[in-house]
């Protein structure tokens, strides 16, 4: 993994829609996502499974990114999946930083 300017953790709710399928339909219906996460190779992107932990959330999803602009376009291209659309899963929070912001701040980077 790169080290990347900014980060963001998405926190989706999946639906009792998507949890209705089975197993194999789920990673069916989940690939064009990767597909569209590995088409930008910029943004580094981790999913994490947070059900047995989390609270108003199911999942979460970390980026790394160094360009806004390139991270908001995967997620436009994300949300215009059926995933969202029929949906299947809810966006619940969005929390975006900058990494080691404030000793850009203190250096006068910023």
């Amino acid at each position: 993994m790169t080290d990347r300017r900014y980060g963001a953790v998405v926190a989706l709710r999946l639906l009792p829609a998507w949890l209705a399928l089975d197993r194999d339909e789920r990673n069916r219906r989940a690939a064009p996502m990767l597909d569209i996460a590995a088409r930008y190779d910029d943004v580094d992107v981790e999913w994490f499974d947070a059900d047995a932990l989390g609270t108003g959330h199911t999942d979460w999803v970390l980026c790394r990114f160094d360009s806004l602009d390139r991270y908001h376009s995967l997620w436009e291209e994300v949300r215009d999946l059926e995933f969202f659309s029929h949906p299947f899963a809810e966006i619940t929070q969005v929390m975006l930083g900058l990494r080691n912001g404030y000793r850009r701040f203190e250096a006068g980077a910023l």
